[in-house]
C-alpha cells in the first residue's frame, strides 16, 4: 500500500508542467531550484560551465547564499570570457521564471551578473534587469557530470539554508485552520514515515555498497548539519585506510590524519593550540604522513559551541573506527530493538526502548577529551562525554530509525512490529530548532495547534512537507499545489 503522503507527491510538477516542458522533464518533477543552488554553492555535479554564447565561466567565488528576499547568491566573483564580473547570481529551473517571478521589474535584482537555469528554453529570450541591463545566461544541462536522478539521491536539501518567510502560509489559512488535530497528525505521521524511507535511500546512495550504513550514518551525525557531508567524506577516506592491509593505523595516528585532512594543523591552529602538549604530539604524527595525503576537507566552524567542536567529534569518530566490535553494531542495534519492543508496546510506554537505543552508543573514555573542550581550554573539573544526549537523539532519529524502519517494513514484515515501530517513533520529543519555530509559524500562525510539533515525529513530518513543497515556493506560497492536492486526495 502506498504511503498516503507519497500520494500527494504523485504528478506534482512544481511549476515545470506550466512551462510546457513535461515531455523532457517529467521524470524530474521533484527536482527543485534548491538542488541547483546546492550545486552552485558546492561547485559539484557539473564541469566546464559556459554561457549561452559559448564563453567559458570560471568561478572564483560562488558568492554568499542569501537567506533573505532577493537574488539567490550575493557578491559572487566569476570570470567570463576573460572579463571579471562581481555581483549577484540568480538560479531558476527555466529562464521564463525570471519573468514569472517579476525579477525584471524588481530593483533588488539589478546587481545580478549571471542567470543560471537547468534547462535551455525552447525559444531563447534575453534576461534583463529592471535597470535594463542584459544578464549573462548559462545552463546546467550542458555541463552535468552525473544524471539528475543521481543528484537527487546525493543532495539532502535539509543540510542547507532555508529562506525566511514572513507570516503564515496558504496552508495555514486554507487548510490547517480547518482540519481536526487528529487529521493533521495523521498527515504529518505519514510524511514522517516517508521521510525515514527517504533518509534510508539517501544514506544508501551516499555510502555506496562498500560501507556499513550504520557507521556511515553515525559519521554524518557526528558532523551535525554543518559538516555532515564532510564527516562522511572523511569517514570514507579513513575506512579505505583501515581496509588496506599494507597500512596499520593506531587510534592516535588516525586522529592525527583526520585532523590534518580537516586543516587543524594549519598555521592558524598552530598559533591557537600550539601550547598544548597533546596537540604537539598529534602535529608531529601528522608531519610524518602529510606529504602522502592529498585529501583536504574544509569544515564549517561558525556558531559551534565548544562542547560540540568538530575536533572532539573527530576523537569519537576515530575511536569508533578502531573499535573491534564495530562490525557487530548493526546486529546489536537490531537485537536491542527486538529485546525491547514487545514489552514496551504491550505497556504503551517507550522510555526504556528510547534509553536503550541512546545507550547503544559506545561510551568511549579518553584521558584528554573527557576533561577538555578543545586544545586551548583548561581542564574541566567534571567529566565530559565525547558525545552528548542531544547528538545521540539526533543520530537515533536520523540514522537508527531509518535503518530500523527499513528492517521492520521490508525484512521482518511483522504487522504487530510495524505498529509498534510507529508508536515508538511517536514517543520521541521534538528538538524545537529554529527551523521548527519557523514551520510552526508558517503552518499554524499563532494557533494552539502549533504544539503538534512538540513531538519529533510531527516535527520530522513538517520538515518533509517543507522539503517537498515549501522549498519550491519559499518566498511566497504563490503556485504551491499542496492545499489543492490534499483536498483532492481527501475527496477520493
Amino acid at each position: 500500500m502506498m504511503n498516503p503522503y507519497a500520494q500527494l507527491l504523485q504528478g506534482v510538477p512544481f511549476g515545470v508542467a506550466a512551462m510546457g516542458l513535461e515531455e523532457k522533464k517529467g521524470r524530474y518533477a521533484h527536482f527543485s531550484e534548491k538542488y541547483l543552488q546546492v550545486m552552485w554553492w558546492e561547485q559539484k555535479y557539473f564541469k566546464s560551465l559556459s554561457t549561452f554564447s559559448g564563453e567559458r565561466i570560471e568561478v572564483v567565488s560562488p558568492g554568499i547564499w542569501n537567506g533573505e528576499a532577493g537574488p539567490d547568491f550575493r557578491k559572487a566573483h566569476v570570470i567570463i570570457g576573460g572579463r571579471e564580473l562581481r555581483g549577484d547570481v540568480e538560479i531558476h529551473l527555466v529562464d521564463e521564471n525570471w519573468y514569472v517571478h517579476q525579477h525584471d521589474v524588481d530593483e533588488k535584482y539589478n546587481d545580478v551578473v549571471l542567470h543560471l537555469s537547468l534547462w535551455h528554453p525552447r525559444v531563447p529570450k534575453p534576461v534583463h534587469t529592471q535597470a535594463g541591463n542584459e544578464i549573462v545566461r548559462a545552463y546546467f544541462e550542458d555541463a552535468l557530470s552525473i544524471p539528475l536522478a543521481r543528484i537527487i539521491q546525493l543532495i539532502d536539501l535539509d543540510l542547507y539554508p532555508y529562506k525566511k518567510f514572513m507570516g503564515s502560509g496558504k496552508c495555514s489559512q486554507q487548510l490547517f485552520r480547518h482540519l481536526a488535530r487528529d487529521e493533521i497528525m495523521r498527515l504529518f505521521a505519514s510524511a514522517a514515515a516517508w521521510r525515514l524511507a527517504r533518509k534510508y535511500s539517501y544514506l544508501q546512495a551516499r555510502a555506496g555498497e562498500s560501507l556499513d550504513l550504520l557507521l556511515a550514518g553515525i559519521a554524518m551525525g557526528l558532523g551535525y548539519k554543518q559538516n555532515a557531508e564532510s564527516f562522511l567524506e572523511l569517514f570514507k577516506a579513513l575506512q579505505a585506510d583501515l581496509g588496506n592491509p599494507a597500512q596499520v593505523f593506531s587510534e592516535e595516528l588516525l586522529l592525527a590524519k583526520a585532523m590534518g585532512i580537516c586543516g587543524f594543523f594549519s598555521e592558524k591552529f598552530q598559533v591557537k593550540w600550539g601550547t598544548s602538549v597533546h596537540y604537539q604530539r598529534l602535529l608531529g604524527l601528522w608531519k610524518g604522513m602529510a606529504a602522502a595525503v592529498d585529501l583536504r576537507i574544509v569544515l564549517t566552524l561558525h556558531h559551534i559551541r565548544p562542547f560540540n567542536h568538530p575536533v572532539r567529534r573527530l576523537a569519537f569518530l576515530t575511536k569508533l573506527m578502531v573499535d573491534p566490535k564495530r562490525a557487530l553494531f548493526y546486529d546489536s542495534l537490531l537485537a536491542t530493538w527486538q529485546a525491547f519492543w514487545p514489552a514496551c508496546q504491550a505497556a504503551k510506554k517507550w522510555t526504556a526502548c528510547r534509553r536503550a537505543l541512546e545507550d547503544f552508543f559506545p561510551n568511549y573514555s579518553d584521558p584528554y577529551w573527557n576533561f577538555h573542550y578543545t586544545f586551548a581550554a583548561q581542564p574541566t573539573l567534571q567529566v565530559l562525554s565525547l558525545i552528548g544526549a542531544d547528538a545521540k537523539q539526533e543520530i537515533v532519529i536520523n540514522t537508527f530509525l531509518p535503518l530500523l524502519q527499513h528492517h521492520v517494513q521490508h525484512i521482518s514484515q511483522n504487522e504487530l512490529e510495524k505498529r509498534a515501530f510507529v508508536d515508538f517513533y511517536a514517543s520521541f520529543p521534538a528538538h524545537k530548532t529554529s527551523k521548527t519555530k519557523y514551520l510552526v509559524h508558517r503552518f499554524f500562525g499563532n494557533a494552539p495547534k502549533g504544539n503538534i510539533l512538540n513531538k519529533a515525529q510531527m516535527e520530522q513530518g513538517a520538515y518533509q512537507l517543507h522539503h517537498d513543497f515549501c522549498v519550491h515556493f519559499e518566498a511566497s506560497c504563490e503556485g504551491c499545489p499542496f492545499v489543492e492536492r490534499y483536498k483532492e486526495a481527501s475527496r477520493i
